[in-house]
């Protein structure tokens, strides 16, 4: 069975586990009220492993789990 979780083990970090395991795909979030800049999120989306364009995808949730796995498969990360 394929599960994937996002967990939150240390302050602000997001963690990609796979199946139970910690991938090392992970970012962090920022918990202020400011508009995060363009070079941030290229920052965040380069963290985990997506292009520019994924990244807002993601955030929007059009990326939803399948497809996100795929793409890392794809990219041999899982």
């Amino acid at each position: 069975m394929t599960s994937i979780k996002i967990s939150v083990e240390v302050k602000n970090q997001l963690t990609f586990r796979y199946n139970g395991c910690d991938t090392g795909i992970r970012t962090w979030v920022s918990h202020g009220t400011k508009e995060i800049s363009d070079q941030l999120l290229s920052r965040m989306a380069e963290q985990l492993n997506l292009s520019r364009q994924q990244f807002p995808d993601l955030i929007d949730c059009k990326l939803d789990e399948p497809g996100l796995i795929a793409i890392y498969e794809e990219m041999r990360l899982l």
